[in-house]
């Protein structure tokens, strides 16, 4: 089920440039392989529901006409479903008692393991490291079919998987080197790539973090908050927190944004919240994009106009 089609996405960028916004980004979640918790990405199929063939092709034109990267998102690390490719036996990691590495989804209620109920999964699995360029080769060979020039890497920056194979083990100093090359290959082929969170290795690659930590853990120890990755990356790599509209005080998120230099990132449905109750997705629980559209374009067209003359500059102090 649709809640944001290809072509509605246009119509959102419509809706907040007709307010004033110029600078935009997309990042496109769920557009292939089945939706968020996409199939294995050795071969990519786009979503009908999503309007196809024809509707991607719409909005990438559109994109490229307004100047808007765009960015297709994909986990190549955490494989959600079987098949398409994947043979877990073969292809996924192996833990220190040689059973098939997986990552569970917890329940809210219990903290303990939910049941596969239909509606949300149960469990996922890790890639193994020994298999992650030959996918990144068969996923940017897909990607090349639709024109993209840039991608959105849901896991590549921020997880990192052992494999304790008995014949074939990683380990996690070697998996991090199939993780940067993975990333150089991705990087050669696409004009910007974003990561999420962003640990050391992948920076060289990326041009934009998303979700970057804006605040510290909040541990009794620490007496003030000091923006320290942004002090280092600020010009040089293009900064986001998390969504805006997700958060308990938004106003507070936009005011941080402001203060660590890094730009508003919001993740809007064209859909009403409530289609994603009892869903994979349920913590979009404010996600409509015409609930935010006036609070947001105000807080961007604020932002462009205070903070444009240091957008690109590199952060030297912080008070």
């Amino acid at each position: 089920k649709a809640v944001t089609t290809y072509e509605q996405n246009i119509e959102i960028l419509e809706a907040f440039r007709e307010k004033g916004v110029s600078q935009l980004e997309l990042v496109l979640t769920g557009w292939f392989g089945g939706g968020v918790y996409h199939k294995y990405p050795e071969k990519i199929k786009l979503i009908g529901e999503l309007g196809g063939q024809k509707g991607l092709q719409k909005l990438l034109d559109y994109t490229a006409a307004q100047n808007i990267p765009l960015f297709p998102d994909a986990n190549l690390m955490t494989v959600y479903q079987k098949g398409n490719g994947f043979y877990a036996p073969d292809d996924a990691s192996r833990t220190l008692d040689l059973n098939t590495a997986k990552i569970y989804t917890l329940s809210y209620a219990t903290g303990l393991r939910r049941e596969a109920d239909g509606v949300i999964q149960a469990e996922s699995f890790i890639l193994s490291p020994n298999k992650l360029i030959g996918l990144t080769q068969s996923f940017l060979k897909g990607m090349s079919g639709y024109g993209f020039s840039g991608v959105s890497l849901r896991s590549s920056g921020n997880e990192l998987y052992a494999d304790y194979d008995r014949s074939d083990g990683v380990d996690r100093i070697a998996s991090q080197a199939v993780s940067e090359e993975s990333l150089r290959l991705i990087a050669e082929a696409m004009d910007h790539v974003m990561v999420r969170e962003g640990n050391s290795y992948a920076l060289p690659y990326a041009t934009h973090i998303l979700n970057a930590a804006g605040e510290s853990s909040g541990y009794l120890i620490t007496d003030e908050d000091v923006p320290f990755l942004q002090l280092v990356l600020h010009g040089y790599v293009s900064l986001s927190g998390r969504p805006v509209n997700l958060q308990s005080d938004p106003r507070e998120a936009v005011l941080q944004a402001v203060e660590t230099g890094m730009s508003l990132h919001v993740q809007l449905t064209y859909a009403e919240a409530h289609e994603l109750k009892n869903t994979d997705c349920s913590e979009n629980y404010s996600s409509n994009y015409r609930d935010w559209l006036d609070t947001i374009s105000s807080a961007q067209m604020e932002m462009e106009e205070r903070l444009a003359s240091v957008a690109g500059a590199v952060m030297v102090s912080h008070e």
